[in-house]
């Protein structure tokens, strides 16, 4: 919680979700009030805040003698006050100030004498200290655990704890009774070595998916066609489109062989909305000749939504009358009030955007997936220090899973927090993770270097030395996506008509895909050190699913870049939403020019 100012705030609940004891705090800290309105009506909160309660106002007591006492405020809504705190000497004393406002109108000073150490005062002293800390939950999470721990407190994240062994104290770091704490901290001791050991083998797998890597950054791979043959294969009308736009392939339920359609002059291919094709040089969108700007270009996208149709026939000055009243149907979904901001941000008002948005947070979202498509839509908004917030809780959640920290990583990185995006990038690459997931490490390594690259002033001594190597890259795109179990796959097609995808992960220009990843969240990425100059058409398929509850549609985000780790980058990204299985979207084009 921040630093409270000198004038009273008053601070005032109409929400049965909202954080309570951070209102009540806020108000308390500043001598102010807080008004609940869930528990009486307006009239009486108005003749309330007129009012002022008798209230706890300080102590006064020598520190070398007495330490943390709790509570540090109290207002008299109850007849009963008590406090606790640390007695370091056989004798103290302590005066109790209390008053209304910051005038104190009644002093009380007790003598303190030490007595024997008692596990039941223990408890109700670390039980004060809980309760002050809940006010800011949040940013004191990991010591109340400590203390409820230490105490055996239950709390929000701790239960009753069966210690029938001594595994069970090494297990959840409880100091054991002194008969039992030799063995205790040899097993610990022990704990720790494995851990070490662990996170050397981890260390290990992310040096060797780097080893892989460097191969392929260091080779050459030819990036200009031969133009004889490229344009004796149009005039010979050997240029094929099939399906959506996509070059002569056949993708197998099986996920087998890839087709590519191949003559003796030259590759055959098919690229979607890129206008004429010429033989001067511009080939399916190969362009040698023009100097302007790498450029790229999104496609719309829309979800098919009833509510969204009733805002498209609403004028913009009338969009948040309407969304209110569309509100009172759509009010329990977090989709609506997502979907509803990109609307609106798209229709340039990104604050109303942001205030429509605002409603997940007050939700109490404990699904993985809406955490991630919220984050994500923040970072859209570009509001990334509420980003790492919502993806703080996302670890506690799913800390598991790579994705997790990747996640956070990326948003400390766009709220400038550097030095802990570097740090939270590292954790994916110093742990051992599910199978399913190792190579999300394929594509944290280029982004841990290219932070490091773009920061060169971040603390990099306790990074492992071999996981350091710069890649910059004309070309890189990632996909992402918010459900577990399922699979999304990305597609790149260059301007010679290859199509890279997870049955040719390495095309003959180079681009590389890191992984196909079948069972969920991704990420998958395609990078090319070296681009030709032309058009590169990006697009996913939603291939399968195999997820027990169907959380209904995956959000999936695709970033698109240029001169990826360089002061040249750019970037756009894009959220967009599948249903169906087999489903192609086209989410892109990149023009990329030297």
């Amino acid at each position: 919680m921040e630093k409270p100012g000198k004038k009273p705030v008053v601070t005032v609940n109409s929400s049965k979700a909202a954080d309570e004891n951070y209102l009540r705090a806020a108000a308390l800290q500043t001598s102010g009030k807080y008004i609940d309105l869930n528990t009486g009506n307006a009239e009486k909160a108005v003749e309330n805040m007129k009012s002022e309660n008798y209230r706890l106002i300080s102590y006064n007591y020598n520190k070398n003698d007495i330490a943390e006492v709790y509570p540090p405020v109290w207002e008299g809504n109850s007849e009963d006050f008590s406090f606790a705190g640390k007695i370091k000497k056989e004798k103290a004393e302590i005066t109790v100030n209390f008053g209304y406002g910051d005038v104190i109108t009644e002093t009380r000073k007790v003598f303190i004498n030490s007595i024997e150490e008692s596990a039941g005062i223990s408890r109700l002293w670390a039980g004060k200290k809980i309760g002050e800390l809940n006010k800011d939950y949040e940013n004191n999470r990991s010591e109340i655990v400590k203390t409820a721990k230490e105490y055996g407190i239950v709390t929000n994240d701790t239960t009753l704890i069966v210690l029938d062994r001594i595994n069970d104290y090494v297990r959840y770091e409880i100091v054991p009774p002194v008969e039992l704490q030799e063995e205790y901290f040899r097993l610990s001791e022990k704990g720790k070595k494995e851990k070490a050991d662990e996170k050397k083998s981890a260390l290990g797998e992310s040096v060797k998916i780097l080893g892989e890597i460097k191969k392929w950054y260091k080779k050459d791979f030819q990036i200009k066609p031969d133009e004889e043959k490229v344009s004796k294969s149009v005039r010979n009308s050997e240029l094929i489109t099939s399906g959506i736009g996509s070059s002569s392939y056949t993708e197998r339920e099986n996920r087998g062989t890839l087709n590519v359609g191949i003559s003796s002059e030259g590759v055959s291919f098919g690229i979607e909305s890129l206008g004429n094709i010429t033989i001067d040089g511009k080939n399916a969108g190969i362009n040698y000749k023009t100097k302007a700007n790498s450029t790229i270009k999104v496609k719309a996208w829309s979800p098919d939504e009833v509510y969204l149709k009733e805002l498209e026939n609403t004028p913009k000055n009338e969009m948040m009358e309407k969304y209110f009243e569309l509100k009172k149907e759509y009010s329990d979904q977090p989709s609506f009030y997502i979907d509803v901001a990109d609307y609106l941000l798209k229709n340039e008002m990104p604050d109303e955007a942001l205030q429509v948005l605002s409603n997940v947070s007050e939700m109490k979202l404990e699904s993985p997936e809406l955490l991630k498509a919220y984050g994500y839509k923040l970072l859209e908004l570009n509001k990334p220090a509420e980003t790492v917030e919502v993806f703080k809780e996302l670890v506690k959640i799913k800390g598991e899973d790579p994705q997790s920290y990747r996640d956070l990583a990326m948003a400390y990185e766009r709220n400038g927090d550097y030095q802990e995006a570097l740090n939270t990038y590292y954790i994916v690459l110093s742990r051992n993770w599910d199978g399913r997931f190792t190579q999300v490490k394929d594509v944290v390594l280029k982004e841990m270097n290219r932070l490091i690259v773009m920061h060169p002033k971040l603390n990099v001594s306790d990074i492992d030395r071999r996981l350091i190597y710069p890649m910059p890259l004309d070309i890189r795109v990632t996909l992402e996506w918010t459900a577990d179990n399922s699979d999304v796959d990305l597609h790149f097609i260059d301007p010679f008509g290859e199509i890279g995808y997870y049955g040719r992960r390495l095309t003959r220009i180079g681009s590389r895909l890191s992984g196909d990843i079948t069972q969920g969240f991704g990420p998958e990425e395609f990078a090319l050190k070296k681009a030709a100059d032309g058009t590169y058409i990006v697009k996913v398929k939603y291939f399968g699913d195999s997820r027990q509850n169907l959380a209904g549609p995956i959000t999936l985000r695709v970033v698109m870049y240029t001169n990826y780790g360089t002061k040249k980058e750019k970037s756009e990204e894009i959220m967009v939403r599948v249903k169906s299985k087999k489903e192609m979207l086209e989410i892109g084009e990149l023009l990329f020019q030297k």
